[in-house]
């Protein structure tokens, strides 16, 4: 089937939905155009109101490459261009269509590398960051270039350099084409390279450092705990930094693993790891559940154990005035401030 958009119409990128339906972009004239169907090739008219959605932005605006958050939202990455000259730029919408005015609060992001950019493709990582990639010309030379956005469609200064890569094989023109995260949170960048006059494939390989916290989350019980950090992709000088936000303690760097107090109050913990060449950080976050009674103790042994929890389901789905999570019934929420794993003395 063909969907006419005025005259000049381009299409660039496809991507399928969860529910079947079927988004594809690309450009007509000066527009970005986003379309969508119905499994059965039928357009679906409740998208945009008519099934098309054209997006005016400079001088004109392409999409080259789609790709779906886990809550529908739509992303595209594509070209502005500003008179002659284009960039990068990232478009968020809505599942109706829409532009999302929480990205960047219009909907389009955008950034400048240098003379001409020009965007390929788009990624998501884990954290829910936006990566595109594609290459940029500084007016003699062509590089692979690739930008990270935040989900509100900020320019990642952490990222790389001031929030981009260049990848440069020691060739006139690199470009690149798709952009993949490994499981493991690498960044994969493929593209094709100019050597001694002929073409070559380029492939690169990005190691983007992440935050983990061992467990994210758990019960304090009636002893003090630990408290461990890791960084994926991190090496031998990352350097670690936990702090307490509830209550603003600062442990010393690169103390890790971190004994924490026996806490009075349910705390959140940060923990940041940075790279001290680049200085790239990425953070992540655990809480420690605290009663401050010994209703945790419900057999009264002195310490957390299973023994508790079988003392607890007695009162399972019932009124309990002093219950753990204190909202006055004894449910499995409760049971999450009873730290089965400590050992008991």
């Amino acid at each position: 089937m063909t969907t006419p958009v005025g005259i000049n119409n381009f299409g660039h990128a496809i991507v399928i939905q969860g529910d079947g339906k079927i988004l594809a972009g690309g450009k007509a004239e000066t527009q970005a155009v986003l379309a969508r169907y119905l499994a059965n090739g039928n357009l679906d008219t409740s998208f945009g109101g008519t099934s098309v959605v054209q997006t005016v932005f400079g001088t004109a605006l392409e999409i080259r490459a789609l790709t779906q958050q886990a809550d529908g939202h739509i992303l595209a990455a594509g070209n502005l261009f500003v008179g002659s000259n284009s960039r990068f730029a990232a478009m968020r919408y809505l599942v109706n269509g829409s532009l999302d005015p929480e990205f960047d609060t219009d909907g389009i992001a955008t950034t400048t590398i240098d003379l001409d950019d020009e965007a390929t493709a788009v990624a998501l990582q884990r954290d829910g960051k936006i990566l595109i990639a594609g290459n940029t010309w500084d007016g003699s030379f062509t590089d692979m270039a690739m930008v990270r956005f935040t989900t509100q469609g900020a320019l990642d200064m952490g990222f790389g350099t001031s929030g981009v890569v260049r990848q440069d094989f020691a060739s006139t023109q690199d470009e690149a084409n798709p952009v993949a995260v490994q499981k493991d949170g690498k960044i994969l960048l493929a593209g094709f390279l100019s050597l001694a006059g002929n073409w070559n494939l380029g492939l690169a390989r990005y190691c983007a450092l992440f935050a983990v916290a061992a467990p994210r989350g758990q019960a304090q019980g009636l002893f003090p705990l630990t408290l461990t950090g890791s960084a994926l992709c991190g090496d031998m000088n990352t350097q670690f930094q936990w702090e307490n936000l509830t209550s603003g303690q600062v442990y010393p760097l690169d103390q890790n693993p971190v004994a924490v107090d026996v806490l009075s109050e349910t705390s959140w913990f940060e923990l940041t790891v940075t790279d001290p060449i680049s200085m790239v950080q990425n953070t992540t976050l655990a809480v420690i559940l605290v009663h401050e009674s010994g209703i945790l103790d419900w057999n009264g042994d002195g310490c957390n154990s299973l023994d508790d929890l079988w003392e607890a389901i007695a009162f399972w789905n019932t009124a309990f005035p002093n219950d753990p999570n204190g909202d006055g019934i004894m449910d499995v929420r409760d049971f999450l401030y009873l730290n089965t794993s400590q050992t008991c003395p």
